[in-house]
């Protein structure tokens, strides 16, 4: 039995009586799926490299010829929030910026407001490939309603839960101003 990638040989091993396994480095192994059970054999790659996405083949004398899969490589970067704790009063305006670097493919960027998804029409997400990486600017604006955990998240298929990044944003009550027509300063005080 052979696996290659992207066609370069990487482990051989025998299915003779006894198991055996010559990788071409420490990063290639193979084990038997259950012991003395030769008919499944499972291949690991450890310390995967984007250049090694593309075609696995597996190949086996005899009956069982080859096996194709793919794979596919993809990296998590960083989430960063640039606001720190926000303290605002009700109704006003809100900005949050949000940075993602190092991420492959392209990120998934989202916001969530106490762990409820925002609306994507409140926020703007724009990306840029840097070298064989990307990096992505998100900015969320809305109106404050009341205090929340503000997040920023990000994804690739790959990943079983997203990176996110998270503020605390206080909102105090509205000061209402009153005007007092037709008083004067010593009408106010006794």
């Amino acid at each position: 039995m052979t696996w290659n990638i992207n066609d370069l040989l990487v482990l051989s091993a025998s299915l003779d009586n006894s198991f055996e396994v010559i990788p071409s480095s420490e990063q290639f192994s193979a084990r038997l799926c259950s012991d003395n059970d030769t008919s499944c054999v499972e291949f690991s790659i450890s310390s995967v490299t984007r250049n090694q996405s593309g075609p696995v083949v597996c190949r086996v004398l005899g009956a069982y010829g080859s096996r194709t899969a793919s794979l596919s490589v993809q990296e998590s970067g960083t989430v960063s929030i640039m606001n720190r704790e926000m303290t605002v009063t009700q109704d006003q305006q809100v900005e949050f910026q949000c940075l993602t670097g190092g991420w492959y493919p392209q990120p998934t960027v989202g916001w969530s407001l106490n762990g409820i998804a925002v609306n994507s029409s409140l926020y703007n997400t724009s990306s840029v490939e840097d070298g064989d990486s990307f990096n992505s600017t998100s900015i969320l604006n809305f109106k404050a309603v009341s205090s929340a955990t503000v997040e920023c998240w990000a994804t690739v298929a790959a990943l079983t839960s997203p990176r996110s990044s998270s503020v605390d944003m206080v909102v105090g009550k509205k000061i209402k101003s009153i005007l007092f027509k037709g008083l004067g300063i010593s009408d106010l005080h006794p």
